[in-house]
């Protein structure tokens, strides 16, 4: 089993929390991905010369690199099942966090367009139905490619 197939696989947390526990980070050679299985390993790495690459791909400012990786962390704790409630109440209030500085970056890409990543999802978003719905997806996209690499580790629990 890979990271890939895992998730249509009908019972894939013994291979998740393998993961975690063996394999935090590595290379998944047949797949030619780097695969991060657990929160840690993707905060450090969103800390990290290429997690900061990443993040200047995405449009997050280097110097808040390290409190978007912490909210992330934080949110998907939350939603993963058997989240404990001091869990629960961080990432309700990483979720805030999140959504206040994503927004105030589409707002910025909005009126002025970079070579990122969230550029091109603002410029996507804004061939559908408007500029409310614009915004929503392009955040939307953004959350979900920042917290992928967290899921394998919150489904091991």
């Amino acid at each position: 089993m890979d990271p890939i197939s895992a998730v249509t696989h009908p019972d894939p947390y013994p291979f998740y929390a393998e993961l975690a526990t063996r394999r935090p980070l590595y290379r998944e050679e047949a797949l030619g991905l780097w695969v991060a299985s657990s929160a840690e390993a993707v905060t450090a790495a969103l800390r990290s010369e290429p997690g900061h690459t990443l993040g200047g791909l995405l449009g997050v400012p280097r110097v808040a690199l390290s409190a978007v990786a912490a909210w992330v962390g934080n949110f998907v704790r939350c939603i993963a099942p058997g989240g404990r409630p001091e869990q629960i109440e961080r990432g309700k209030v990483a979720a805030g966090h999140l959504l206040d500085r994503f927004g105030a970056l589409v707002a910025e890409r909005r009126a002025a367009p970079a070579d990122d990543l969230l550029s091109a999802l603002v410029v996507q978003a804004e061939r559908g139905p408007g500029e409310a719905v614009a915004a929503t997806i392009a955040t939307a996209g953004v959350a979900r490619l920042l917290s992928a690499g967290f899921e394998p580790a919150t489904l091991a629990g």
